[in-house]
């Protein structure tokens, strides 16, 4: 589906659970965030579905001491537009953002996260100027985690869950081979 263009059209699926949620809940259409309501609705965000088994996953692969990356990523996608990439303009905001809260250490364990992130290959980035984490662009999620299961490196529970959740919605698994190489810094 190319939600910039399909935003108002409903498919026979969205048609079924529209009227079930109005028979169980009539004035439901006024108490929900509906992103297709385009006059009253404004900042929404597109994220995969599997957005929850990939940040599991994260969750998984992070080595010990390095915190949690998970609220920093889904930040990330919080703020990513159809282009995928976020600018990086106040780095204590998006610190805050992602469940970085203590100011001294903020802005800090922030970065720590994004360079877990960035060594699990979810994400690449970009310096500007004296900002070392100037630019930053999502890559396809789905891509990295066949990546990281090329290498072994994914819990084979975690890997059937996530390969039978892309079956039910219909999501295509890409080949590892789309993403650019890994650089280790």
């Amino acid at each position: 589906m190319d939600w910039n263009t399909d935003m108002g059209s409903e498919n026979s699926i969205d048609k079924k659970q529209k009227a079930l949620r109005d028979e169980l809940w009539p004035d439901a259409g006024s108490w929900i965030w509906d992103r297709t309501d385009k006059v009253n609705v404004k900042g929404y965000a597109t994220i995969p579905r599997l957005l929850p088994l990939i940040m599991i996953l994260i969750d998984e692969l992070s080595e010990k001491g390095e915190g949690d990356a998970r609220l920093a990523y889904l930040e990330l996608w919080s703020r990513a537009r159809d282009q995928h990439i976020i600018s990086i303009t106040d780095e204590e905001d998006i610190a805050f953002a992602s469940n970085c809260t203590n100011p001294k250490r903020a802005v800090r364990t922030w970065k720590d996260h994004i360079k877990v992130l960035k060594r699990l290959g979810f994400i690449l980035v970009e310096s500007d100027g004296n900002r070392e984490f100037g630019h930053i662009l999502l890559l396809n999620p789905l891509a990295v985690a066949a990546r990281l299961h090329a290498e072994g490196r994914t819990p084979p529970r975690w890997w059937s869950t996530f390969k039978r959740r892309a079956v039910e919605i219909g999501a295509k698994i890409p080949d590892a081979s789309i993403l650019p190489a890994l650089t280790l810094e």
